[in-house]
Parts: structure tokens; C-alpha cells; sequence
């Protein structure tokens, strides 16, 4: 009867595909032709005496993250005899370890680089920037600030941590100052708010920007003779402590970093006398990241296709329990959960997120739902108890070891997506049941799985032979119509399926009208619908 259902048949399809199709997992990650191919040449002649234009738009990571850094150094260190590297930024940023490779193989390379930005360059787009030879910008392009951020909702840097690696980045940013002449105090307050930048103008034509304890030595050696030059204009405060440094087009011109504002490519070409004919550009696509491989799924061996196969297996397996919960006995839905559980856990047991201890937690929590159904009346310590340990089973096996040097600078970002994950499902496999349940009488989809609308109990009672729908399929058995209006004895709690005894011996499956019912206590059958008798305390 159930395997005519086209709902449990797609849900079967999907369960033993997931058995099978996790050993396929690192076809599915590699997502072959996603981004078009570099055009990189087979030696450093090809480039010879050209301009190489690189576009660095989106993102700026690694490839396993979605980015193109391993595609952008290979293109700069393939034009080491090219004419000049022109590198065209549009970029948020990226992480600080692929912009310090891109930083380094431009600080290395023996050609004149050059950046133009077309809108913005902050973060990580600023520290690749400043690595370049000179700057020009876009009117309306900014570049700035640099501070050191985690991407993910969830994820903190504590005090000691940040320091670190704003110490890091800093040190980036001065070594890129000084390889280029740019400002390095005006760098180093792109990255940190705690920097007060000082701008001074002497007569003999001098200008420097110094840091706050910087400008007062300076005034205090001026005071006492050591320092004799003079102020052309007052001293002005250009960076306030507690602000990063973000500045437009028209301000990085003044402050040192861009060397002239343009209109367009074209007019770069123009200033830098660069025969378009002589340009060869190289096609990357856009830097992306990927949510799943930015908290370090790859790194565990978990794909996107992987990832939604385990969402099915939790829907399978929640719906499964589900409905096998609401019906007497036990029967597909009960098996369909058992493998969609088995799955999802056998998934992630072999990419080393589950292990025995999330598995013995789940396990112990549907053991102690069922003695809270079938044993104790009620619901009590020990159904709260099971629920805790069996979501807490299914939440931490689907993050890394929590002892694991990731996990202490990700578990906010981990757990956010596991409850996502584990409750986004729950919520949709619930709601999906109460629509079917709501329209289980009215739909031949829905009839073989959930009760009809309960029919009045004169009317069934007249009803003779075997009940049959139009279509002529058996719904209600002759022999359950005869225990219409029966009295009985719940031989099991009804928790609230289980079984009663009629007075001539006979055990039937039952399941009662919503409330739980003890052991013992007197039943009378009020509805046989289709595959269930409906039962509720009797009261003379």
C-alpha cells in the first residue's frame, strides 16, 4: 500500500542515493569549468615587451575558496619581461594570506606595475594596490580601509587575536610603503583606528604625515632648538584616532598614494603612451566566495552537493520518524527514518565530523523518547531530556572537533549554520506534515499516509462489507467496522499510538484522538478511518 505513494517513493530514491553518492563527494567539489581558464602563455617570452592588463574584481582568496589568487600570481610571474603589469581593481577585499602572496609576488617582480581602480580597492584590495608600483584611480573610486575582519555571522577575533594580526597587516602595509614611497603612517591608519595622523607643511617646502607621538617629539625638538625648521601652515589632523582611513579618488592624490585621477582605461593608455595594440589582457572571472568552503568545508571533505544530499537524508529521516510516530505499529515511514538517519550519520562519520560520541547522543535520546511514549505516562524529564540529546547529536555532528584550532576561531559560524541546517529542516518537514495531514482527506496523494475526516459514527456503523473510495480501492476493513463504538483496555500506554485488548482477547493497533492515555485504562473505539482505529478514554 505505502510503495503506490509517490511521496515515499521520491524519499526512498533519495535515501539510497545518499548512501551512494557520498564516495563521489570530491567530483561533486571540484565543479569543473565553473570559471573560465587563465590565458597564461607556456614561457615568459609570449609576454615579452607587452603591457599585461589584470583584472582583480570581487573577491580576493584562494581558488578553493572561490578566489583567483593562485591564477593572479601566476599571470604576474609569467610577465616578468613584459613592458609593465597593469593590475585593474574592483575589489572588497579577501583574506589577509592571499593578499600578502599577490603583495609579495609584486613587490618581487622586475616589471613596473601599476594599479588603476575602477571603484573601489579597500580591504584587501587596498594592501594589493599599494604593492604596485603607482596608483591611479577612476573619478569617483575610493580606497581604504584595511582593518581585519572575520566574514562569517558569528565569528569574533578577541582582543589579543585582532592585535595580532592588525600587527600582521600593518607590517604589510609598511613594507609596501616603503617599497613604493607611499605615505607609510597613512597605510598603517587604513588598518588601525587607533592611529591620530598628523599632516605638516614646512617653509623649505617639506611635507610629512606623522603619528601622534611622532608630531609631539617633533614639536618638542622644535621648542628646544634641535629641530630648526619652520611651519609653513598650521599642523592639521588628517586621520582622528578611533576612524579608519577610507579616502576618495581626489584625497589619495593628496596624500601621496594615487598618482592622478582619469576617466577611463583609455586615458591611462594615454598618459602612460601605451599602443593598445601592445595591450594582452588576461581573462579571470570574478572572485566569489563560497559560504560552504569560507567555513572550511573543504577542508573537511564536505562539498555543496555532499552538504544538500545530508539535508535530504535529515529530511528523510525527520519525516519518517515523524509519521511513523502518528501511526499504530510499525511500517515504511518508521524504515524510511531509520535509513535517513543512518545516512546522514554514516555520511559524516566518514568525513570526520560525526563521531560515536554525537552518534551515542542521538541514539540515547531516541531511546529515552521512546520509554517517555511507551513507558511513562506523561511527558516529562525524561522526552526533554532525549530531545536535548538527540538535536545535540545531530547539531555537533555536523560541525568539526570542537578541539581543533579551526573550530576557536569558527564555532560561532559552525553552530550558526548546524542549527540553520538541523532547524530549517525540522521547521519544513512540521509544516509540510500538517499541510498533508490538513489535506489527507481530501487527497488521493495524502489518503494511503493520513486519516480522513473522522465520519459519523452512526454512518460507518451502517456501513456494511468492505468501504471503498470512488475509484473503488479499499479503505476500511469489514472486520475494524464491526469495533466501531467498542469498549476496551489500553494493554500499552497510548503515548499516543499502542495497543488495546478487546474482551474476547483480541490486541488491535490503535492510536487515540490526541491526548496520551495510561496503561489500563478503559478505551472506546470512535473512528476506524482507512489503515487506523481512533480511540479515546472511555467515561460512562
Amino acid at each position: 500500500m505505502y510503495t503506490k505513494n509517490p511521496v515515499l517513493l521520491v524519499a526512498i530514491i533519495f535515501s539510497l542515493l545518499s548512501s551512494a553518492l557520498f564516495a563521489g563527494e570530491n567530483e561533486i567539489a571540484s565543479d569543473p569549468g565553473e570559471k573560465p581558464n587563465i590565458d597564461l602563455p607556456t614561457s615568459t617570452e609570449e609576454w615579452e615587451g607587452k603591457v599585461v592588463v589584470i583584472p582583480i574584481t570581487g573577491v580576493i582568496a584562494s581558488e578553493s575558496y572561490g578566489g583567483q589568487e593562485e591564477n593572479i600570481i601566476q599571470a604576474i610571474k609569467r610577465a616578468e619581461k613584459a613592458q609593465r603589469i597593469i593590475l585593474e581593481i574592483n575589489s572588497p577585499g579577501g583574506a589577509v594570506e592571499s593578499c600578502d602572496r599577490i603583495c609579495q609576488a609584486l613587490i618581487d617582480s622586475p616589471v613596473t606595475t601599476t594599479a588603476l581602480i575602477i571603484r573601489k580597492a579597500v580591504s584587501g584590495g587596498a594592501m594589493v594596490a599599494t604593492a604596485c608600483s603607482e596608483i591611479y584611480m577612476l573619478s569617483g573610486s575610493r580606497i581604504g580601509d584595511i582593518q581585519p575582519m572575520l566574514m562569517l555571522p558569528g565569528q569574533t577575533l578577541d582582543e589579543r587575536s585582532a592585535e595580532k594580526v592588525e600587527a600582521d597587516v600593518r607590517a604589510i602595509m609598511a613594507a609596501n610603503a616603503k617599497h613604493n614611497g607611499y605615505p607609510k603612517v597613512i597605510l598603517e591608519a587604513m588598518v588601525s583606528r587607533s592611529f591620530e595622523v598628523y599632516e605638516v607643511n614646512f617653509k623649505n617646502g617639506e611635507r610629512e604625515f606623522l603619528n601622534k607621538s611622532a608630531y609631539q617629539l617633533l614639536r618638542q625638538s622644535m621648542a628646544e632648538g634641535i629641530d630648526t625648521r619652520v611651519f609653513s601652515t598650521p599642523p592639521k589632523i588628517v586621520v582622528t584616532a578611533g576612524k579608519l582611513l577610507s579616502v576618495e579618488a581626489q584625497s589619495a592624490v593628496a596624500y601621496g598614494i594615487a598618482t592622478n585621477i582619469l576617466s577611463s582605461r583609455d586615458e591611462l593608455f594615454s598618459t602612460l603612451n601605451i599602443n593598445p595594440e601592445n595591450v594582452v589582457e588576461v581573462r579571470l572571472a570574478d572572485g566569489e566566495l563560497d559560504p560552504l568552503k569560507l567555513l572550511n568545508f573543504k577542508e573537511w571533505k564536505l562539498s555543496k552537493g555532499l552538504t544538500m544530499i545530508l539535508i535530504l537524508c535529515l529530511i528523510v529521516g525527520i519525516a519518517g520518524t515523524l509519521t511513523e510516530m502518528s501511526m499504530p505499529g510499525f511500517g515504511l515511514p518508521g524504515a524510511l527514518g531509520i535509513i535517513g538517519f543512518a545516512s546522514f550519520f554514516t555520511i559524516l562519520f566518514l568525513n570526520e565530523r560525526a563521531t560515536f560520541l554525537e552518534i551515542g547522543l542521538f541514539i540515547a535520546g531516541i531511546i529515552l523518547l521512546i520509554i517517555e511514549i511507551v513507558v511513562i505516562p506523561g511527558f516529562g524529564v525524561a522526552g526533554i531530556i532525549g530531545l536535548i540529546c538527540l538535536l545535540a547529536g545531530l547539531i555537533f555532528s555536523l560541525i568539526p572537533a570542537l578541539d581543533s584550532s579551526y573550530m576557536e576561531q569558527n564555532f560561532g559560524g559552525e553552530m550558526i549554520f548546524a542549527g540553520l541546517i538541523t532547524g530549517g529542516v525540522l521547521i519544513v518537514v512540521c509544516t509540510l506534515i500538517l499541510i498533508m495531514m490538513e489535506k489527507g482527506g481530501k487527497s488521493h496523494l495524502f489518503k494511503s499516509l493520513f486519516l480522513e475526516k473522522n465520519l459519523p459514527e452512526g454512518r460507518v456503523a451502517r456501513q456494511k462489507g468492505i468501504a471503498k473510495d470512488k475509484s473503488g480501492r479499499k479503505q476500511i476493513s469489514e472486520q475494524h467496522l464491526e469495533y466501531l463504538g467498542v469498549t476496551a483496555t489500553a494493554y500499552t500506554p497510548l503515548h499516543p499510538s499502542g495497543k488495546i485488548r478487546l474482551d474476547n482477547g483480541t490486541l488491535l493497533d490503535v492510536i487515540t484522538s490526541g491526548s496520551f492515555i495510561d496503561k489500563g485504562a478503559q478505551v472506546k473505539i470512535i473512528a476506524v478511518n482507512m489503515n487506523r482505529v481512533v480511540v479515546e478514554l472511555y467515561t460512562e
